[in-house]
């Protein structure tokens, strides 16, 4: 069982059942760029720490040391800070953001709106 830390649990941010993306952008005009099989989505606290501890992990990284804080920068988005291990330079802080995504509804009204 994944120990969500006290942080995330804070935020609520799936109070109202939504869905997000994790990417390394806080700007939603942002246009993701990658391959379609590497693209997920998470839906609750847990996925959110799985998905930290499963993609920190490369060649020279030792993965996930701690969440240090989850921001609500707006409702549509939350910054995340961690500390991943790296065997080369050590501790690397990093800024992650979770993009809620909209939905049908919610992105015409957002065209009509602008």
């Amino acid at each position: 069982m994944i120990k969500i830390p006290a942080v995330i649990t804070d935020a609520k941010i799936f109070a109202t059942n939504d869905i997000f993306l994790m990417v390394e952008i806080q700007n939603r005009g942002y246009m993701v760029n990658v391959p379609m099989k590497y693209l997920y989505y998470v839906r609750d606290e847990a996925e959110i720490v799985a998905a930290l501890e499963a993609e920190w992990i490369y060649e020279e990284e030792t993965g996930l040391k701690a969440i240090l804080r989850c921001d609500r920068l707006s409702e549509d988005c939350y910054e995340l800070e961690i500390v991943k291990g790296h065997e080369m330079e050590g501790d690397r802080h990093e800024l992650l953001y979770l993009q809620r995504l909209l939905s049908l509804e919610q992105t015409v009204e957002w065209r009509r709106n602008r």
